[in-house]
């Protein structure tokens, strides 16, 4: 059942269940001015991250500044220092290409496509 979303003027964060990982879905521009809402997404869901994790949804995100992208990065240290995944779910031609030039597409687990979260979702049931 989808939790009521974290809104700011710029950025709309939208928070449910995938099989066993919490979704935040991203709308809108990540930035300085809108990076504490989703810095307070996060913190909320801190301990009760999904039985696996995270997945922090950019389908619909239209800009990610570094202060957005160094949100990513501690969000999966976090995660990957309770034993949990976290997963950046289809970044647009612009953050994708943002994440490689950084190498943030290294360093995070990132899925390009629906197909590939079913394939992770399948492996995660079994």
């Amino acid at each position: 059942m989808p939790e009521s979303p974290t809104r700011s003027p710029l950025l709309t964060i939208d928070v449910d269940e995938v099989g066993p990982f919490r979704r935040l879905s991203l709308r809108g521009d990540l930035d300085l001015s809108t990076a504490p809402h989703l810095r307070e997404a996060l913190d909320e869901l801190r301990h009760p991250w999904g039985s696996r994790g995270v997945i922090v949804d950019l389908t619909e995100l239209n800009y990610v500044d570094s202060i957005g992208l160094g949100l990513f990065v501690t969000a999966h240290r976090r995660a990957l220092a309770v034993g949990k995944d976290f997963i950046v779910l289809r970044p647009n031609p612009f953050i994708g290409r943002l994440l490689g030039m950084t190498g943030l597409a290294d360093e995070l687990w990132v899925l390009n496509d629906r197909r590939s979260l079913e394939e992770v979702l399948e492996i995660q049931s079994m």
